[in-house]
């Protein structure tokens, strides 16, 4: 049976559609069961469908969410529940994880966006005052006696919209170049790269090292090993950075190594998590500990992002205000250089 093309899901009807399929499945409904309820919605009547017939074809629940092109981090949810047999757990935890994604979005657009609009203003305004205003005072000046301090204030206007008119398209082409050289990379190349960026690194690490830590557990509390925990890590693509560790680890275990020294030189787990997971292993109490970081590492990323926001809103402003003191320059002191020759 040939499917209609699937348009790409906004990530926030991602996370309502989760978190409706979680609760049902909650509720003692099968998988199907909660699928055929929600072809009742009117918001995802026509997704649910979708899954419906291709679970009927045989597909696996998480090729149907790829498929349906949901986020990577959906697909590797879904396809870690098949092994620990928890899946409306492990959809809660992934709704958990969307969900903060999407309230950071929105709350860095809230922020962002008037200050930007703003912006954007003042830079307009800006040059349309030192193309426009600033030649009739030149004239006006040069009629009278153009004084030194006059010249000087030509000068900074000439920087300001060199580096203004340089800057920003530098800028712009120096992000471009770095995302396009980062996507050619290694993965080995793109965690250095992620290691090395000040304030989003924390923020990525500490996402890493909680998904980390909750697949491990969650596979492992059904009964495997560690190792074929890290081995069913590392036959998924969804997650590249965890997929690499994984299987960095099953290599250093093949040497040898113990699962603790196997971690020390993974850049993006926390140091924290490295020290539970000796304490842990000492202790026999492995699965347990690890879902219990999980929880934990989540609040902490929540509060992380918290803090980036925090840091992103000042900067926002910080550069608002200095054109509007320009801009304040620009107007002012042309008038008082008329007025002190008049």
């Amino acid at each position: 049976m040939i499917h209609r093309q699937t348009s790409s899901i906004s990530l926030k009807d991602q996370v309502d559609f989760l978190n409706r399929l979680a609760k049902l499945l909650k509720h003692s409904f099968t998988l199907r069961q909660s699928l055929q309820f929600m072809m009742y919605d009117p918001k995802f009547n026509y997704l649910a469908n979708e899954f419906v017939i291709r679970l009927q074809q045989g597909q696996s629940i998480d090729s149907c969410f790829r498929e349906l092109k949901f986020h990577p981090i959906v697909n590797a949810f879904l396809y870690f529940s098949t092994s620990s047999g928890h899946m409306s757990y492990h959809l809660i935890q992934c709704y958990n994880l969307l969900k903060m994604r999407v309230d950071f979005q929105k709350k860095l657009k809230d922020i962002t966006k008037y200050p930007l609009i703003l912006l954007i203003l003042s830079l307009v305004i800006f040059f349309c005052m030192s193309l426009f205003l600033l030649p009739v005072y030149n004239n006006t000046l040069n009629s009278i006696a153009q004084g030194a301090s006059y010249i000087w204030f030509n000068l900074f206007v000439s920087i300001v919209q060199v580096v203004i008119l340089a800057g920003i398209p530098l800028l712009l082409l120096t992000l471009f170049i770095i995302v396009i050289i980062y996507k050619k990379q290694s993965i080995e190349q793109q965690i250095t790269t992620l290691d090395k960026i000040p304030l989003v690194r924390n923020v990525i690490r500490l996402s890493t090292t909680a998904q980390f830590a909750f697949h491990l557990g969650a596979i492992i509390s059904n009964g495997k090993t560690v190792k074929s925990g890290l081995l069913i890590m590392s036959q998924q693509s969804d997650l590249t950075i965890l997929e690499y560790y994984a299987k960095s680890i099953l290599v250093d275990l093949k040497l040898g190594r113990t699962l603790t020294q196997s971690t020390n030189n993974l850049e993006l787990i926390e140091t924290d998590f490295k020290l539970m997971l000796k304490h842990s292993v000492e202790q026999g109490s492995l699965a347990e500990d690890l879902q219990a970081y999980a929880a934990i590492a989540l609040s902490s990323l929540e509060e992380r992002l918290q803090k980036l926001m925090m840091t992103i809103q000042p900067i926002m402003y910080s550069l608002l205000g200095i054109m509007i003191v320009i801009i304040y320059v620009l107007t002012l002191f042309p008038m008082f250089q008329l007025i002190n020759h008049i």
